[in-house]
C-alpha cells in the first residue's frame, strides 16, 4: 500500500463512487487504505470510469464473468477494471483480505485484467487453506 501511495500509479474508481462507498463501509477514516484513496484523490491521481449497474446496484459484467464472479458486490470492481482496460489499456484489481479473487483469477486474466494481492504470500496461503476445507 505504501509503495502504491508513493508511486505515480493511478487509482481507478467508478464515476458514481460506489466502490469508494464500499471502502468507507468497511474501513474507518483513519484506516490506511482510506488514507491512500484520499491521497490519490487529493493529488489528482484518480481516474473515474463509467460502470453500468443493474437494478440491484451491482456492477454489470460480461455474461461469461457472471457465473465466475459470484460475489455481486465485487462485480463493480470487475466492471471498473474492464472499463479501465478499455479506456487506458490496463485494468487492475488490488485486494487484501478477500481470497475469492484467486478463484476467479484465470477468467479475469483471460479478460485482460491484472490481479494484485496486497500481501500475496498471505493471500495465496489463506486461499489454499480455504480450498482444503
Amino acid at each position: 500500500m505504501d509503495s502504491f501511495q508513493k508511486c505515480e500509479s493511478r487509482l481507478v474508481l467508478d464515476s458514481e463512487l460506489k466502490i469508494f462507498d464500499e471502502y468507507q463501509n468497511k474501513l474507518g477514516f483513519n484506516d490506511y487504505g482510506i488514507q491512500v484513496v484520499m491521497h490519490k484523490m487529493s493529488t489528482a491521481a484518480l481516474d473515474n470510469v463509467p460502470v453500468l449497474y443493474d437494478e440491484g446496484g451491482h456492477g454489470i459484467v460480461p455474461s461469461l464473468l457472471e457465473a465466475v464472479v459470484h460475489d455481486l458486490a465485487d462485480r463493480k470492481m470487475v466492471a471498473a477494471a474492464l472499463a479501465s482496460f478499455s479506456q487506458f489499456g490496463e485494468g487492475c484489481i488490488a485486494f487484501a483480505g478477500d481470497t475469492d479473487w484467486h478463484d476467479w483469477e484465470a477468467e479475469l486474466v483471460a479478460h485482460s485484467l491484472i490481479l494484485e494481492p496486497i500481501i500475496e504470500a498471505w493471500s495465496r496461503q489463506k486461499h489454499a487453506e480455504k480450498k482444503q476445507r
